[in-house]
């Protein structure tokens, strides 16, 4: 029984730990049974810690098509104060998963509708067998944090730190690797870009395309699966540009809201691979704003301080490392949640 004397003495321990926020309730729920199941549990702990997050996780495919029913059943049945599920991405030896971005935004899509927050578990594991993931990149791990924060996601969790299969953030031998490394420099900057992220409503995303050559001629890349080219007519930011042509060479274009109305956008470098730094994958980018646009800020995701970008003849240029977001404002620089204590 849920409401037994040994889960209630175990849970009020777990609640009692330092920078506990919430309780995960079950994994990959699929049935309808279970999904009920789960919303009892979750009520249950309601009632035993109101003032703590009670949420399941998803399965990342259940079916392996009609994605958006699933969730939306399980939205609605489990009722979980965040939505979210785990995606593991990178196959071996490169590569990223065709149904990346097509999960990422059903999740967000149900979730807005549903007015829930949304999280995400993210690959930070190599295993081998029936199961093959590499271990992620430099370029590959920001990848993975920085699109999900483009798409308006406002939490993320490893899966895993310790050695659940090969490697994970650490070694068998139990000492920190190079993702551990990587992971350390990459969440700094996620830190500071959430502070404001999480104040933020994502209105619309989409993938701009860069171009690659074939047969002499510059063409276009394909958009990739799961989005589709965002329309700039009428948004202040009216163009991007990529500098250098090659395949894979794509961004990820966010749009956002605050509550006060202000205007925010977050561009992301898409270009990652297998055992590559993200400075090895980097993008020069230039952003054409519209006549209407008087100024940009951008928080600076290094030092956590809001900068104004200079703009000239209408344009800003960035440069951005593999997998690696910006996040910008419109007009004025004042970013939500930066007065609080870090």
């Amino acid at each position: 029984q849920i409401d037994s004397q040994t889960h209630r003495d175990y849970i009020r321990g777990v609640a009692s730990l330092p920078g506990c926020i919430g309780f995960l309730a079950n994994d990959e729920v699929v049935q309808l049974s279970y999904m009920r199941y789960t919303r009892q549990l979750l009520q249950w702990l309601r009632r035993q810690h109101p003032d703590k997050l009670a949420f399941g996780n998803a399965h990342p495919d259940p079916w392996g098509g009609g994605y958006d029913r699933y969730i939306d059943e399980f939205a609605a049945i489990v009722e979980p104060d965040v939505l979210m599920t785990d995606v593991y991405p990178l196959g071996v030896p490169n590569g990223l998963a065709a149904n990346y971005f097509a999960i990422l935004s059903d999740i967000r899509k149900t979730a807005l509708a549903h007015g829930m927050p949304y999280w995400m578990f993210i690959q930070s594991f190599h295993s081998t067998g029936a199961f093959d993931r590499r271990l992620p990149s430099d370029s590959d791990l920001r990848l993975q944090l920085f699109v999900p924060l483009t798409l308006g996601y406002t939490g993320i969790i490893y899966f895993t730190y310790d050695v659940a299969f090969e490697r994970g953030l650490v070694d068998k031998t139990g000492q920190p690797n190079r993702l551990h490394h990587d992971a350390t420099g990459a969440n700094r900057e996620v830190a500071y870009l959430g502070r404001a992220l999480r104040f933020l409503t994502s209105t619309e995303f989409g993938c701009v395309p860069g171009s690659h050559r074939e047969d002499g001629k510059l063409v276009p890349n394909t958009v990739r699966r799961g989005t589709r080219e965002p329309d700039l007519s009428t948004q202040p930011l009216r163009g991007i540009a990529i500098e250098s042509p090659g395949e894979g060479q794509d961004v990820m274009l966010g749009m956002f809201r605050d509550d006060q109305g202000g205007r925010y956008f977050m561009v992301t470098n898409l270009w990652h691979d297998a055992d590559t730094k993200a400075d090895d994958r980097a993008l020069s980018v230039t952003l054409r704003l519209g006549p209407e646009v008087r100024e940009l800020h951008r928080l600076n995701r290094l030092t956590g301080e809001v900068e104004q970008l200079p703009i000239r003849e209408g344009s800003v240029q960035i440069h951005l490392p593999g997998g690696t977001g910006d996040l910008f404002k419109v007009d004025d620089g004042k970013f939500p949640g930066l007065t609080e204590s870090r």
